[in-house]
Formats: structure tokens, C-alpha cells, sequence
């Protein structure tokens, strides 16, 4: 499979809202199969299923725990986009390089959401619970896992503390699709889901 098809599955396996259908015909249609997906068409998918561009008017880098960038990419833009879920919203980052090809996206479920812009009642700002968060992992460990087989790295903390800890789950390739799954959580409710998927 090329660079960005295993991306298209992964999205394909994630979108849950209510435009589940227009968003997988748009998917499954290829736009995220191509190897050359561009910043610009990304945004223009984000327009097609009517997710809120909540993007800073500056450059945020991602953290090299997410994305290593081994080929060494120059990222000159990222765009995030905030996705209207059922149960959760959650937010959308596309990095992208000099020739505005797609090096690294990073997707993230919070429990608050906060935008720079005025209207974001219409978003349903999420109040979700710890419940539902725990769902979600265990949801997208098994729709990432049917795509990219076992996970090469899992570590889970079984039991809550006062402090943050941090599941960690991982599908490393050399050649393909890279994962990297996490969930915040402490004994008091909080939970945070952050994932990241990259080629190399």
C-alpha cells in the first residue's frame, strides 16, 4: 500500500458523527489514498464534512515523542480542525511539508475544547465521561489493529492514582503507517486521548 492509503483506513475506521456517510464515501473515494495528499486537500475535505477550522495564526510544532521525523521534513504549516461527534468532538492536525504534502497528523479527544472563535456552541463543546473515553481506546486499538495487526509496543497502567499516568500503544513499520496511541487518565476522571500516525 502507498504512504497515504493506510492513512485513508485509519480515517475510515475513526469517523463516527453524524455525517459518518458523506465522510466515508469521501474517504473510501480515495482522497486520502493518494500518496501525494496535499494540505490543501485535506482542508478541503475538512470543508466537505463541516468541521470548524480552529487552526492558531502561527507555526505549532509537533513533538518528536509523536512524530521523530527521521527524513528530516521541513514542516512549514499545520492546519487543526475541530470534528462534531456524536459522543465526543475531537480535533484534527495536518503537518505538512515545504511542497504542502501531509508528513504527520495528529488527532485528539479532550474533554473541553476551547477555540479562538466566537461560535463554537454550535460544536457541542464535549463534557464527555471518563467512560466514554476509556470506550473510545479500546475502540480505536481494535479498528487500528484490524488494519495494521498487533501492536509493537503496549503498555497499560491498570490501576488509577491521584497522579497523570499514560496508556501507551504503538504499531511501528519502517516502511509503513506508524501509530502512536495514548490515553491520559487519573483517578479523578481526567482523560485526554492523543493519536499519531506518520510514514518514517
Amino acid at each position: 500500500m502507498n504512504r497515504l492509503c493506510y492513512i485513508g483506513l485509519i480515517f475510515v475506521a475513526l469517523v463516527s458523527c453524524n455525517k459518518t456517510k458523506l465522510s466515508n464515501r469521501i474517504e473510501k473515494s480515495g482522497l486520502f489514498e493518494n500518496a501525494q495528499l496535499t494540505l490543501k486537500e485535506a482542508i478541503n475535505f475538512e470543508k466537505q464534512i463541516d468541521s470548524k477550522d480552529i487552526s492558531y495564526d502561527h507555526y505549532v510544532e509537533i513533538d518528536e515523542g509523536f512524530y521523530p521525523n527521521k527524513q528530516k521534513y521541513n514542516l512549514t504549516s499545520v492546519k487543526t480542525f475541530l470534528r462534531a461527534d456524536t459522543n465526543m468532538n475531537y480535533s484534527i492536525n495536518y503537518w505538512s511539508s515545504s511542497d504542502d504534502s501531509i508528513r504527520a497528523v495528529l488527532y485528539e479527544w479532550n474533554r473541553q475544547y476551547v477555540s479562538q472563535q466566537n461560535d463554537t456552541a454550535s460544536m457541542n463543546v464535549d463534557q464527555s465521561s471518563p467512560q466514554l473515553f476509556d470506550a473510545k481506546f479500546i475502540e480505536l486499538e481494535k479498528s487500528i489493529s484490524s488494519v495494521l495487526g498487533k501492536p509493537t509496543l503496549k503498555n497499560i497502567n491498570p490501576i488509577l492514582s491521584e497522579e497523570t499516568q499514560r496508556d501507551d500503544i504503538k504499531w511501528v513499520s519502517p516502511n509503513s503507517l506508524n501509530v502512536y496511541l495514548l490515553m491520559f487518565k487519573d483517578r479523578g476522571g481526567y482523560r485526554e486521548i492523543r493519536m499519531a500516525t506518520y510514514i518514517k
